[in-house]
């Protein structure tokens, strides 16, 4: 997975153009998993780290390219629609223990 992200990147920047810029790192503790917040520009965003995965609204999976690269990803499908949702417990127990972070965008 981790070879995953650093081609998605690398294909991002020569083909798109697009500048990778992480700020803050700094300010995460060296181990263990986080809940990240972010505001983000684009879904590319999704692929920035192999260490984190990410919840994305339901009707993204149904998307030609984008869906399978969710699914690949491991990205947690959430059906905003349902309003008697929650998030899988076994979900986030499987993140905690392979201490990967969940970024809420």
């Amino acid at each position: 997975m981790k070879n995953y992200c650093v081609g998605t990147r690398t294909i991002a920047r020569w083909v798109m153009g697009i500048k990778c810029e992480f700020r803050g790192i700094e300010n995460l503790p060296k181990e263990g998993a986080l809940i990240l917040a972010a505001a983000h520009q684009s879904y590319l965003d999704l692929l920035l780290r192999s260490d984190v995965t990410a919840l994305a609204k339901r009707e993204l999976f149904t998307l030609p390219i984008i869906g399978p690269i969710l699914r690949k990803i491991r990205v947690i499908r959430v059906d905003r629609k349902d309003t008697n949702v929650h998030l899988d417990m076994q979900c986030v127990g499987e993140l905690v223990q392979a201490q990967k972070s969940l970024l809420l965008v």
